[in-house]
């Protein structure tokens, strides 16, 4: 028979952890919240510091609810037990396939900034004349230079003395080419 005593000391039991599971959850949302802002390591790895607190939690309330012997409560906890393993394993996927993504976006920022720094000209230049230009207008560039490296070299013109010799009108910097 239960006795008046542990009626009250079931229902002061029940809502402290009903309380302290207010709180973790509250902190869970938090930081979801967070990382919603933020997708930072950081957060999600202040939910999964905040998964094992309601682990560690849930198992107080599981020893309590052996001790008062209310079926009822056991069965929650072992449900919030499952629940709480699901969210463990589902932050810790998070968590690597955050870290997988980071590194990708890493390794793509180096390959853009490596082009970027080799000088080639990903856009595809226009012909004309004899000459490149770049799709804004802007050139004449080395013909060879970007047939052989993808580089846009600008050609200069030649004092009219070298014209007149019948080289041509002008000549790459960097390769020597006469037009």
């Amino acid at each position: 028979m239960i006795t008046l005593i542990q009626v009250n000391n079931m229902k002061n039991n029940e809502n402290e952890l009903e309380l302290e599971f207010q709180h973790y959850s509250n902190l869970f949302l938090f930081a979801k919240v967070l990382n919603t802002f933020n997708p930072d390591m950081d957060d999600l790895s202040l939910a999964l510091k905040s998964a094992s607190t309601i682990t560690d939690m849930i198992k107080k309330a599981a020893n309590a609810a052996d001790a008062i012997k209310n079926a009822d409560l056991i069965d929650a906890i072992a449900n919030l037990r499952l629940e709480s393993a699901k969210l463990k394993s589902t932050l810790a996927s998070a968590e690597e396939r955050i870290l997988e993504i980071k590194q990708e976006n890493d390794a793509l920022k180096a390959k853009i900034k490596a082009l970027e720094e080799s000088g080639i000209n990903l856009n595809k230049p226009i012909f004309r004349d004899g000459f490149y230009y770049s799709d804004d207008g802007d050139g004449p560039f080395c013909t060879v230079c970007y047939d052989k490296d993808k580089k846009f070299i600008r050609v200069i013109p030649l004092p009219s003395i070298v014209v007149s010799s019948g080289m041509g009108k002008y000549q790459c910097q960097n390769c020597r080419a006469f037009y």
